[in-house]
């Protein structure tokens, strides 16, 4: 299954005049080993915290399609301890905590 991954990419805003430059937030979000195909991105038009919350949520969702597949038994394998391991793993990618 694919690997995920994002990275902050703004754009950068220019005054005309070429004084005054801004970034407006964006966060891209690639498969690992393809950093020059973009699979999706964040709307800019929202808070840059929000923009992260939900690269974070679309890069763990690969990782929490799978965990469901194992939980429901569709993919019998690991144990109790594994299963509750990944999903704490899942949680704490999809919230942006380190452990």
């Amino acid at each position: 299954m694919t690997s995920l991954h994002y990275a902050y990419e703004p754009y950068v805003k220019s005054a005309l005049d070429g004084t005054d430059e801004s970034e407006i937030p964006c966060y891209r979000i690639y498969e690992y080993g393809t950093d020059d195909r973009i699979i999706a991105e964040t709307n800019e038009d929202l808070p840059a915290e929000v923009q992260e919350h939900f690269a974070r949520m679309f890069t763990a969702s690969p990782g929490m399609l799978r965990f469901i597949e194992r939980f429901t038994g569709i993919e019998e394998s690991g144990s109790e301890a594994e299963l509750r391991a990944d999903a704490l793993n899942l949680i704490m990618q999809a919230t942006g905590e380190t452990e």
